[in-house]
């Protein structure tokens, strides 16, 4: 890493392709040839476009090609959560023939890592969407296991509850979807990351 920029994602997407033009301005020095975006959402793999995110209201964006327009390079995209279990994957050494990475987040999301390359059959996999009966109903896990859900049930962030029961509890809910997801990728290693 030669340098780092960050910004808060604005709610317009042409605002967003701004901020995007002004950040790559500063690195452009470095003359970059490819660009990786990491997308919070469904990525179309075919055409480089992001049909829904989980935490904007953005839909069937054309983010490689818009980025791409913007950086004059080579556009990768993929699901966040897959490149961050695919960055994961290759710190642990020796590698892993399988990690599953799962991000307890905004919402929940997982990537498969298969002998150091992202699992084709398992790239448009959304583990946070998996059905469990919770409360007398059935929900997908995100809704009542992840950073959101957290907030929505005790009106603050995991990061500030100290109650041993409430993380007891949570706990729980986070056990009941990893415990699934082992039990069908049968992966070697499992990284939790997130917010």
């Amino acid at each position: 890493v030669v340098e780092q920029m960050r910004f808060e994602t604005p709610k317009l997407y042409k605002d967003f392709l701004k901020e995007v033009k002004t950040a790559f301005t500063a690195v452009a020095k470095h003359k970059p040839t490819i660009t990786a975006v990491a997308a919070p959402g469904k990525v179309d793999h075919k055409t480089g476009s992001v049909i829904s995110f989980g935490n904007l209201a953005w839909k069937n964006v054309p983010l490689a090609k818009d980025i791409g327009a913007i950086t004059g390079t080579t556009v990768l995209i993929d699901n966040d959560a897959n490149l961050a279990g695919l960055s994961e994957a290759h710190r642990i050494e020796p590698l892993p023939h399988r990690v599953l990475y799962i991000t307890i987040s905004t919402g929940i999301g997982t990537g498969l890592v298969t002998d150091g390359y992202l699992d084709p059959d398992f790239l448009d996999s959304e583990g946070g969407s998996m059905l469990f009966e919770h409360e007398g109903k059935l929900e997908p896990w995100e809704k009542f296991a992840s950073g959101k859900a957290i907030v929505a049930k005790y009106g603050m962030r995991a990061s500030d509850i100290n109650d041993p029961k409430i993380w007891k509890e949570i706990s729980r809910w986070f056990a009941i979807g990893i415990v699934d997801l082992t039990a069908v990728l049968e992966p070697d290693v499992i990284v939790i990351g997130g917010g």
